[in-house]
């Protein structure tokens, strides 16, 4: 009967989340929350790429100018069930069965851990039901790589419990188990998110050390015997570091060069504190509101209202060391969740590792783990009370029934019903479940019930309350969505080039964008869904460099970056947003002067467009054009619909006015007009009487449309143009592609992927980065190298071609007449090596971000690969840890079997 029970408990664990989440197994959609748009699927997609392509993603030219991916960690890229699903699955099923699976995992684990506890089939499912679906896990459907790593907290406890029974019993098996327990420790830092397995890791030392010494052993523990347990636990770790080495050494190589590399400061590392006022959380889910991206995603730790009760009597009903200490444990780890509000964080956050991490409140993952074991601890004591007490209900195969046709009820309620209903519900529910948890303890108590039917009515509450739980984050921040829809390509990458090394993307991020504004802004990191290279990231390990490059971006920076495109999400768009690159890169003259040296002009010539103007009649001045002439004198010229500019997207639109003449047009697309059409700008030229032009500026006259200003020219007497961007030392843009979700436009300045300067300085950091915004620094001539030769050659006729760009390896074609450096616009990081003409070649890092080659006069092949140390290095060790891991088994067998 027990091996029947186990099996029947095992298969339900197993199949309860492919059941609940039916849309996921049937291919009827993904999780596609904010997080899985903007990180796991992008990653996700970029594996995928690489596995069907036989090679480890070690490096990705889509983020920042170049990024080890690998070292990164979300990807995952040495996870073993990574590599089988991203290997035979598109990216986003990918993902969505391997969230399904482990929280699988995680309910298996459980189970397994609380069996080995000695605790009944029964509480082992109610811990395993438990851990698997509650509100940390409901809130972790929009973070892939947070769930997987969880669902393994409770395998490492679990498989040393069984070490220590082989171990007692001098078995054979006792090296097989502890290989398991080391191979999982280790396979937990491959799962993709480093805090949450230093948390496991953490988890495991406690419980074996402690358990070794509290409920493995009836007597006081020797000297000796406690120094054997920690040798033993820390062979378990290191070996397990061992296994996961080819994934830290670089990461920690990635952290020394990142924002974390000298860790954070306790303000960071408290960030996502647990507030006091979101512990009632733990009871009334709807305390602050529903689950919300940013707001309250990280502070949920719902158990259901039975598991919080049961785990809250567990001390009192079960007075043994295990116990005792699993109630420290989730009282530590709540504690620890609540970051800053706990006076004693200041001291946990000096201890190793605490600092490197920020959002004190996923320890709630902690205490999920606890609160589920001693629920299911205090509900083992109460049923095995009731073991002998005669039925006095009715039968527990019907509680079973009606509890099976309530499940399959709220699980087709949490489909069809609206968020509204269940944010309804959930105002009356807590009093509900704590109600019927009540009665039925008090029932049990007085033993008023059998123990058949006490388990059958407590594992069938905990099941309706905790699967009425998840649609609240079905429904916001793990809405499934239809796999077609995940998979649509962004009209905007088509008014793109998007050759590999020919011009990156670079998105305004000063606002949160929809969905659909991600994704056709390619916003980080979604470039690297569609093949194209970013300039920009979103990474917890975002290079220090890059970072400090980026914040202080000037329009000469912006070219060096090979930045071709400058996109704006458009969804949702506050009143004084307007659609253009960001002040400092291009020109500002919308209510604002931009003064120039004196410069002779005698016509101005004005691009520009406007936006929501449709309803104004022919000539309503929607700005005045002021031109500031050096003898003092202000011209103004009209910017009139209809006559000097129009709504670019007119195409579309039933306008009160004409179309005025068209500078020149771009692709265009607005949802609601369902269809493609061409937008433009429009152009507008005034004669100036003759004279010295010193300043020129717009003032709008309608603040209720939008006025862009797409480009300035000055024309001399002769008929030269001089460009108003140029002479304030900004770029040129030009509208590539605009509608209702994005505006891009293209930098017509941006300097080549890869090109040969003749002179080079050695400066430091900093003072190359303020070199670097001088207006007139010449990027295309002059490097500032970090180290290196200095060097002063004549400028020649050069010519560099790039024949073959991939992540790992870039190789290009270079002729020169004079010695100089090969510079490429890509990130500079240790592990890349240069060879010219099938020599090796030093890379040095030149202004600040780059790396460039020296070379000598002639024609050259110069191939740059990526093999970084710390990737080889940790593979060596990783191999041999797990060839250690294998010998252990078999020392074992062979020391038993000479006993």
């Amino acid at each position: 009967m027990s091996r029947h029970a186990n099996f029947l408990a095992i298969t339900f664990l197993v199949l309860l989340p492919l059941i609940y989440f039916w849309q996921i197994t049937l291919a009827q959609g993904v999780w596609f929350g904010n997080d899985m748009v903007r990180t796991y699927y992008p990653l996700g997609v970029e594996l995928g790429r690489a596995l069907q392509q036989g090679r480890i993603p070690l490096w990705t030219t889509g983020m920042y100018a170049g990024f080890p991916i690998l070292a990164d960690a979300q990807i995952g890229a040495l996870y073993p069930v990574n590599l089988v699903l991203f290997r035979l699955l598109p990216a986003h099923w990918a993902l969505a069965y391997s969230m399904l699976l482990h929280l699988a995992w995680a309910g298996l684990g459980m189970y397994l851990l609380a069996r080995s506890f000695g605790l009944r089939t029964a509480s082992a499912l109610l811990a395993g039901i438990v851990f698997a679906f509650n509100g940390f896990m409901f809130a972790r459907l929009e973070h892939a790589t947070v769930l997987t790593t969880s669902a393994w907290l409770p395998w490492s406890p679990f498989l040393w419990e069984q070490f220590q029974r082989a171990r007692t019993q001098n078995s054979s098996k006792a090296g097989l188990w502890f290989s398991l327990v080391a191979l999982s420790l280790g396979v937990q830092f491959l799962c993709g998110f480093p805090q949450v397995a230093f948390m496991n890791t953490l988890t495991f030392a406690l419980f074996a050390f402690f358990g070794s010494m509290l409920w493995h052993s009836s007597k006081v523990v020797s000297l000796k015997t406690m120094l054997t347990i920690s040798a033993t636990v820390v062979l378990a770790m290191v070996l397990a570091i061992g296994v996961a080495a080819a994934q830290i050494l670089p990461t920690l190589e990635l952290v020394g060069l990142s924002v974390r590399g000298g860790g954070t400061n306790f303000q960071f590392a408290t960030s996502y504190s647990l507030p006091l006022d979101s512990l009632p959380h733990l009871i009334f889910p709807l305390w602050q509101g529903e689950p919300s991206e940013g707001i309250n995603n990280e502070y949920w730790a719902n158990v259901g209202l039975a598991p919080l009760i049961l785990a809250i009597l567990a001390p009192f009903l079960r007075r043994d060391r295990r116990t005792i200490f699993l109630a420290l444990f989730a009282l530590v780890a709540l504690a620890l969740a609540l970051g800053e509000a706990n006076p004693a964080y200041g001291l946990i956050y000096q201890l190793p590792g605490f600092s490197f991490f920020r959002a004190p409140a996923r320890y709630l993952l902690l205490f999920v783990f606890g609160c589920a074991l001693l629920s299911a601890s205090a509900f083992d004591t109460l049923a095995h009370r009731l073991t002998q007490t005669p039925a006095r209900s009715r039968p527990a195969w019907l509680w079973g029934a009606t509890f099976g046709i309530l499940l399959v009820v709220s699980i087709v309620w949490a489909e069809v019903q609206p968020i509204e209903f269940w944010l309804t519900a959930w105002q009356i529910l807590p009093a509900i479940f704590a109600a019927a948890t009540l009665v039925l303890l008090v029932l049990a108590w007085q033993r008023r019930t059998s123990s058949a039917t006490f388990r059958v009515i407590m594992v069938g509450l905990v099941l309706i309350d905790l699967t009425a739980l998840a649609p609240l984050f079905m429904k916001t921040l793990g809405q499934i969505t239809p796999s077609a829809s995940v998979t649509t390509v962004p009209r905007s990458l088509a008014a793109m080039d998007t050759a590999p090394g020919n011009g990156r993307v670079l998105a305004d991020q000063s606002i949160f964008p929809s969905v659909p504004a991600i994704r056709n802004s390619l916003y980080p990191n979604t470039a690297l869904l569609y093949g194209k290279e970013s300039a920009d990231a979103y990474s917890s390990l975002a290079s220090a460099r890059h970072v400090l490059y980026l914040h202080q971006l000037s329009p000469m920076m912006l070219n060096l970056l090979n930045v071709q495109y400058f996109s704006i999400p458009l969804e949702p768009r506050p009143r004084t947003k307007n659609a253009i690159p960001w002040d400092g890169l291009t020109l500002d003259v919308l209510n604002n002067e931009e003064m120039i040296s004196p410069t002779p002009a005698t016509v101005i010539e004005i691009a520009s467009f406007t936006e929501q103007a449709e309803q104004l009649a022919e000539g309503t001045v929607v700005g005045q054009v002021e031109v500031r002439q050096r003898d003092g004198r202000i011209d103004v010229f009209p910017l009139r619909v209809g006559i000097e500019t129009a709504d670019w997207d007119y195409e579309r639109k039933k306008s009160q006015h004409q179309r005025a003449p068209i500078a020149h047009s771009f692709p265009g697309f607005w949802r609601a007009f369902g269809r493609a059409f061409e937008g433009h700008t429009y152009l507008a030229k005034f004669a100036l009487e003759p004279g010295e032009i010193i300043g020129v500026s717009v003032r709008v006259e309608r603040p209720d449309v939008y006025l862009t200003i797409e480009d300035l020219t000055l024309y001399n007497e002769q008929g030269q143009p001089q460009s108003l961007a140029k002479l304030v030392g900004k770029n040129n843009f030009r509208v590539a592609y605009f509608s209702d979700t994005v505006a891009v436009w293209k930098n017509l300045d941006a300097l080549p992927r890869a090109f040969i300067v003749h002179s080079a300085q050695i400066a430091d950091d900093y003072t190359a980065l303020a070199r670097l915004q001088e207006p007139d620094f010449p990027a295309d001539r002059l490097a500032l190298l970090a180290d290196g030769e200095p060097l002063n050659a004549l400028s020649s006729r050069d010519s560099v071609e790039i024949v073959a760009y991939q992540p790992e390896r870039v190789q290009l074609s270079a002729r020169t007449e004079q010695p100089g450096y090969l510079f490429l616009a890509d990130s500079w990081y240790p592990g890349w090596h240069a060879m010219v003409d099938g020599r090796a070649a030093p890379i040095y890092r030149a202004n600040v971000l780059f790396r460039a080659v020296p070379i000598e006069p002639g024609t050259h092949t110069i191939v740059f690969e990526y093999r970084p140390g710390s990737f080889v290095l940790g593979a060596t060790i990783s191999i041999i840890s797990i060839l250690v891991l294998v010998i252990i088994p078999l020392i074992f067998h062979s020391r038993t079997k000479s006993l």
